[in-house]
């Protein structure tokens, strides 16, 4: 389990989620955009859902946590970590495109 900080605040999280939320976190960055998410947490009663604004100004950090989640499990995280994957790459191509790069003279 982590616990992620951010704006003043807490949550617990699976390891995985965590680390896709700062991955996706820093591609944002990269790129000067921003985005709100929906991130899988644990709470007293069990899951539940974080709403998240990441990009350039996000300050998080995420550390591994000194006592478990209270239900004992881990949030389900395998969904959101695969569309944050997706999101990532789909960043990554916005950005860079072979076609683009390959016509025109250039004078470097």
């Amino acid at each position: 389990m982590k616990q992620v900080i951010y704006a003043g605040g807490t949550f617990l999280t699976g390891d995985a989620i965590a680390e896709a939320l700062l991955r996706y976190a820093e591609e944002l960055a990269n790129h000067g955009r921003a985005a709100s998410i929906t991130v899988p947490a644990v709470g007293s009663e069990g899951e539940i859902e974080v709403q998240v604004l990441v990009g350039p100004a996000s300050q998080l950090m995420a550390e591994t946590a000194e006592s478990g989640a209270p239900s004992g499990r881990e949030p389900d995280g395998a969904a959101f970590v695969e569309d944050i994957r997706r999101r990532i790459d789909a960043q990554r191509n916005k950005w860079v495109r072979q076609d683009d790069m390959s016509s025109g003279d250039w004078d470097i």
